[in-house]
């Protein structure tokens, strides 16, 4: 998989945000932690969690030539 990797600084959902737990070797480039913090709700266009890399892995299992 090849994802920009977060650097997680002062991100509070970074521990289960696959853009900063990520062991993978090779990555695009590693990007600043992009949340906001608006009216005390934390928000981040860039997270990644679990759930979405299984709809990713099944969409491209749909997409494969057959």
């Amino acid at each position: 998989m090849d994802i920009d990797k977060c650097d997680g600084k002062n991100c509070q959902t970074k521990e289960i945000c696959l853009r900063f737990t990520t062991k993978y070797k090779e990555h695009k480039l590693e990007i600043k932690a992009p949340f906001k913090i608006e009216d005390g709700k934390f928000t981040c266009d860039l997270f990644w969690n679990e759930t979405q890399t299984n709809i990713i892995d099944q969409l491209e299992e749909i997409m494969k030539p057959k």
